[in-house]
């Protein structure tokens, strides 16, 4: 995220009404800037800081409006500014991690049109592309799309057609990409050393990544009405991976996430997460949930389960992550399991079996399920043994 206001491109490079196939006022009126404020105790207030800015692209006459969502992950609150100075109030809709999109509902009238949208995959590398974020015509930049590839971020982001341009945006963060004709193809996201895959920096130099708009228009509804994508869940690991020697390690690892809870340390790759990422079980399941809270607000309890798929016999599946060392023992995580499932009965949600897997240095096993039954045993006796020891003398 880059925040400047007193500064303006080089003349030859700010596009021109008079050379353009669209209404280049209106669409910088379709521009607002973006301020969103996180609190200090937010979970990615250490690495994307509590005051965050960039720009916000106004999609309807609704006041719905399109930014990169990293902007208002947490957001409490969000204020938008309008070409001509108006401020309004907005709250976030959505934050799809999977795309990188973030939605925005503007709670007053932003007077500008919602721009025309297009297919980035019409759009041809070498193709002269316009750069606009918040800050009117000065901020406008002429550029060209120099790439489209695959981009993998180290925070387990991936997009398969990324759109890469040169010259660099300054004001990057949450700006619209768009084609000749004026209509969006992609949102700002980064900042990159490399615009062309291979070239090195001195003949390339910077430039800027954008997620595509395709892939948001089969998502958009979904998630202007509930929220999500609606889409299946991706596993998170809560890793950030880097590269060294050819060869991918963990970089950092997040604040109790999974791999810190599992033990991960920094530089572990190879003992541990490629057994876990690459096993072939992956390719047979389809993963619906991933560190998923629940709870059951009669009992008053509540808890995070890791993992639900369904197996390619359509059976719904509620699986437990669990690490061991080298020689340590394997055992029955049924009764946990047992729990989940009833916390998520009381939410509708329905499971057929139980499963745990098992990460150790160089390996990774899945256990035999645990049938339905078998759970809900267990979880039973766990239950009643438990508020057998709270109802005696001393139990805090």
């Amino acid at each position: 995220m880059s925040h400047y206001k007193d500064w303006s491109f080089p003349d030859v490079l700010v596009p021109k009404a008079k050379d353009l196939n669209f209404d280049l006022d209106a669409l910088l009126d379709s521009i607002v800037e973006l301020r969103a404020d996180v609190p200090e105790q937010a979970f990615t207030a250490n690495t994307l800081g509590t005051t965050r800015s960039g720009s916000g692209i106004v999609l309807d006459d609704r006041g719905t409006v399109l930014t990169i969502g990293y902007l208002i992950t947490e957001a409490q609150s969000v204020f938008l500014t309008t070409r001509s100075g108006q401020v309004v109030q907005a709250v976030p809709l959505a934050y799809d991690q999977a795309t990188g999109f973030g939605l925005l509902k503007a709670l007053g009238p932003l007077k500008a049109s919602g721009v025309r949208r297009a297919e980035s995959r019409l759009s041809e590398v070498g193709d002269t592309v316009y750069l606009l974020s918040h800050g009117g015509q000065t901020h406008a930049l002429t550029a060209r799309l120099a790439d489209k590839r695959p981009f993998a971020g180290y925070w387990e982001y991936l997009l398969e057609a990324a759109l890469f341009t040169t010259p660099p945006h300054p004001e990057w963060s949450g700006a619209g990409l768009f084609n000749s004709d004026g209509e969006l193809i992609g949102v700002g996201s980064l900042l990159v050393q490399q615009a062309i895959d291979g070239d090195p920096d001195d003949k390339s130099g910077q430039g800027n990544m954008f997620v595509p708009i395709d892939i948001l228009e089969p998502i958009l509804e979904s998630l202007m009405t509930t929220g999500q994508s609606g889409q299946p869940a991706r596993p998170w690991l809560g890793l950030y991976a880097a590269e060294d020697d050819n060869r991918v390690i963990v970089g950092g690892i997040a604040d109790k996430g999974p791999a810190m809870q599992a033990g991960l340390l920094q530089g572990d790759y190879d003992a541990w997460i490629q057994p876990l990422v690459t096993h072939e079980r992956w390719s047979a399941i389809n993963v619906i949930a991933s560190e998923r809270p629940t709870c059951c607000l009669r009992r008053k309890v509540a808890g995070t389960f890791d993992l639900a798929y369904i197996d390619e016999n359509g059976r719904r599946i509620l699986a437990d992550l669990k690490s061991l060392g080298e020689n340590g023992s394997t055992y029955s995580t049924a009764a946990q399991l047992g729990g989940y499932m009833a916390l998520e009965a009381t939410w509708g949600n329905a499971y057929d079996a139980g499963q745990t897997i098992w990460c150790r240095p160089g390996q990774t096993t899945f256990s035999p399920l645990y049938s339905l039954q078998e759970c809900r045993t267990a979880w039973a006796g766990a239950w009643a043994t438990f508020k057998a020891r709270a109802a005696e003398p001393g139990f805090i």
